[in-house]
């Protein structure tokens, strides 16, 4: 099971934002240059750390700028990439949020 710990060491070596750790929802970001279809393609790998994150199985769905769906094109064209995880464990999602801010400080 991957840990916050792990998540947080993915994000940062991959230019990840964790834009939401809470609420019931994750979001993770990465900026590229528009229309740049390699980075895009590179962000969405890098993004799909979210699939790993648990969560209220029944409860979750992934959403957001990928490949999938119109928005992929809006995220290319804008040079981002955003994804959404809804259910996050909130044990996980507190871990996570307990390390973040430890980070911040140290």
């Amino acid at each position: 099971m991957l840990t916050p710990a792990q998540f947080l060491t993915h994000c940062a070596d991959n230019g990840l934002t964790i834009e939401r750790a809470g609420d019931g929802v994750i979001t993770l970001c990465k900026h590229f240059a528009p229309g740049d279809k390699a980075a895009y393609t590179k962000a969405e790998t890098d993004c799909s750390i979210l699939y790993s994150v648990p969560a209220v199985k029944s409860q979750s769905s992934v959403w957001g700028t990928d490949g999938g769906s119109v928005g992929g094109y809006v995220g290319l064209t804008g040079g981002y990439m955003r994804l959404n995880k809804s259910a996050p464990k909130a044990r996980w999602i507190a871990e996570l949020n307990k390390l973040r801010n430890g980070m911040v400080m140290a």
